[in-house]
């Protein structure tokens, strides 16, 4: 008979937040990855706890009290959260050596040998997770990991290689996340405020994506193969989700709304099970957009929708690779305000062939827009993206650089970090202080009876 074990799985800050070993942050969605994996485990009959370090502070003490009387560690490691991983796994062997630390998501995904190396784990798991953590525990037990898909884990010294990973073919055979487990915390933050006060768990209805955008680098190691839940699974999801108290549901696929039908199946259900929640689109591509779906969206109670527009060059996003025109976000962010959802849009400066022109037109195109809150950021190369993999094959960053802003000091910008940093200001002061953005607010706080609608864009105001 398997022997009963505890497991404790951790979601780190990101390095540029992270205060000694880690502080709390708002944080906008739980960490699903660890969700998911939590459900395997406890389907098993173990004990699992869950620590989303960005809304708890996670101090030596909490990580010494962690792992007294725990059998294994697991941890998620996104690269914008290396170090402060490293941080945690460091405490761990501060107070013990010899219990196993185990750790997945996007960097060990692409890196599981190297992040062997530069921490002291006993294992990591490449790509996903759910087949691969099925059969840990039985294997742990029995003292031979080499069954275990994707796993790569260290025995006398040496790095070793269990089974091949292994794709997931029907996610609906994926039992549903252990929501309950962070329960505790305090989801659906944009910018330090809660646009919603309802409480807040994340689904993702997809994995995968199957656009290229050149920037980005989200679930590289199993992104061309795009799979989608069906509808009737997602809303027994959405059921199960209320029957735990909540009534907010972030949708964070990179695109739910890519297969409209099943979309439009999703909000039938919802209204036709008279379900009372909030709901957020995270993913949205503009030539997504319809009337009718948004019509049915809005009844079946979609709020809040994001979109990444990143510029209004064409130039720019021929190489970011957005397959997207100017006309179609026009066309979904007048209808998206229209509905009356709160949009959220990002863009993004700092290409390497951008002008002072190129910023200019950019800043314009999203003061012209009914965009509710906007976020510009400067351009990063990272790790598996496209664009890394073309400047580490010109040579101009490292293989070893795996968070590389786009700036002159590294020959990616015309632009020095500085100097994208005060366009970063100037295009926060033109959109958020502009007369028509405030009119425009508080009339659509008067229809909503929202506060909180104009005060997500405070902490971009403050800084300004």
């Amino acid at each position: 008979m398997q022997k009963k074990m505890k497991f404790v799985f951790i979601y780190p800050l990101g390095d540029a937040e992270a205060s000694e070993i880690n502080k709390p942050a708002s944080t906008f969605a739980p960490p699903l990855g660890i969700l998911y994996i939590a459900s395997i485990v406890e389907k098993q009959g173990h004990e699992v706890e869950v620590v989303d370090a960005r809304g708890k502070k996670l101090d030596k003490g909490d990580i010494k009290k962690l792992i007294q009387s725990t059998d294994v560690v697991g941890i998620t490691i996104p690269t914008f959260s290396l170090n402060s991983a490293k941080k945690i796994v460091d405490a761990i062997r501060e107070f013990d050596k010899e219990i196993f630390t185990i750790a997945g998501g996007p960097h060990c995904s692409i890196f599981p040998e190297g992040i062997l190396n530069f921490m002291d784990l006993n294992g990591v798991i490449q790509g996903e997770g759910e087949l691969g953590i099925q059969a840990f525990a039985e294997a742990f037990e029995r003292g031979d990991l080499s069954s275990v898909p994707g796993l790569y884990y260290k025995e006398n010294g040496k790095i070793k290689r269990g089974k091949p990973s292994e794709t997931i073919a029907d996610l609906d055979d994926i039992p549903f996340p252990s929501h309950n487990l962070v329960s505790k915390y305090d989801y659906g933050y944009v910018s330090d405020f809660k646009i919603f006060n309802n409480k807040f768990t994340s689904m993702i209805t997809s994995r995968g994506c199957p656009y290229r955008c050149s920037f980005c680098n989200r679930d590289l190691f199993i992104k061309r193969n795009y799979r989608q839940r069906s509808a009737e699974n997602v809303l027994k999801e959405i059921e199960y989700v209320v029957s735990q108290g909540y009534d907010g549901i972030i949708f964070v696929d990179d695109n739910f709304l890519l297969d409209k039908k099943r979309t439009e199946r999703i909000m039938d259900g919802i209204i036709d099970r008279n379900l009372d929640i909030t709901l957020i689109v995270e993913g949205a591509r503009v030539d997504s957009a319809d009337k009718e779906l948004y019509s049915k969206m809005w009844d079946a109670g979609v709020r809040m929708i994001s979109y990444g527009i990143e510029s209004a060059n064409p130039d720019v996003l021929n190489f970011y690779n957005k397959n997207i025109t100017l006309d179609q976000v026009r066309k979904a962010t007048n209808l998206a305000n229209n509905t009356g959802f709160f949009t959220t849009a990002s863009f993004i400066l700092g290409a390497p062939f951008e002008t002072k022109k190129h910023f200019e037109n950019t800043i314009n195109f999203a003061c012209s827009l009914p965009i509710d809150f906007v976020e510009f950021y400067i351009l990063d190369y990272r790790v598996g993206s496209d664009l890394w993999k073309d400047a580490v094959n010109k040579g101009t960053i490292n293989k070893d650089d795996f968070f590389v802003r786009a700036c002159k000091e590294n020959n990616l910008s015309n632009f020095s970090l500085e100097e994208l940093g005060k366009w970063r200001k100037k295009a926060y002061m033109r959109f958020y202080l502009r007369p028509s953005y405030l009119f425009r607010e508080s009339i659509k706080l008067i229809k909503s009876g929202n506060l909180n609608f104009l005060k997500a864009s405070f902490p971009i105001i403050a800084k300004i």
